[in-house]
């Protein structure tokens, strides 16, 4: 098959699709056909951190920090993906990038690093109990070529995935805010008071993961 044919073919499928993920320098003779029924897919890696002011060998106290770390984490990646997405798509608003990123990303792997806030870990604060922190690496993947799909949604469809989704980013935020202020007040809680806190926080963390899954159930039922 002539060569410049099959540029401009495999060019016009891409942008047929809605995204052009060929480089700029794209020659047919250095691309590798792969059948079409395998989607482009991508990994996305951040990093984020959670600092709790002491309980470093209190399990639901380092679980929590170990979960709003992740969640901050995840976010952080798919920041990368909305950047990635906004390069290829320029005339995408802003709105349709944050719901695109929650609807096509998928968690892959988390892993965790303990660090203490001061450089001498057996250093304490005025409380008398180590403040700690956990360094959450999530890696998340996202099927890139089913970018178009969300194009292809009506106008109704996609209003309601980005309404979903400021639903999903307000709470989000309102988790690492309380989560901030619990660490930061603790040592003023009873520890009855604390569990209380510290399963709440849990408790919408787990909301929200199930609210992402079902606005990506929303958004996958016409296809």
């Amino acid at each position: 098959m002539n060569k410049k044919f099959l540029s401009k073919l495999l060019a016009t499928t891409f942008l047929i699709c809605g995204i052009n993920f060929l480089p700029v320098n794209f020659c047919a003779e250095n691309f590798k056909i792969i059948s079409v029924a395998h989607a482009e897919v991508k990994n996305f890696t951040a990093s984020a951190t959670a600092t709790f002011s002491f309980g470093e060998d209190d399990e639901k106290i380092v679980a929590a920090v170990k979960n709003v770390a992740k969640m901050r984490a995840e976010q952080a990646a798919k920041e990368k993906f909305s950047a990635y997405v906004k390069t290829a798509n320029k005339n995408l608003s802003d709105e349709d990038i944050s719901a695109l990123t929650n609807n096509f990303s998928e968690f892959v792997d988390v892993e965790y690093e303990k660090f203490f806030v001061s450089e001498n870990a057996f250093e304490t604060d005025d409380t008398g109990k180590e403040n700690f922190m956990y360094e959450a690496t999530v890696t998340i993947k996202v099927d890139a070529d089913k970018i178009s799909e969300y194009l292809e949604l009506g106008k109704q469809d996609k209003a309601n995935i980005i309404q979903q989704n400021k639903s999903l980013q307000k709470s989000i935020a309102d988790i690492s805010k309380n989560f901030d202020d619990l660490s930061e007040g603790a040592e003023n809680f009873s520890a009855e008071e604390l569990d209380f806190e510290l399963s709440e926080i849990d408790k919408k963390i787990s909301a929200q993961e199930k609210l992402i899954e079902g606005n990506k159930f929303y958004f996958q039922k016409d296809f």
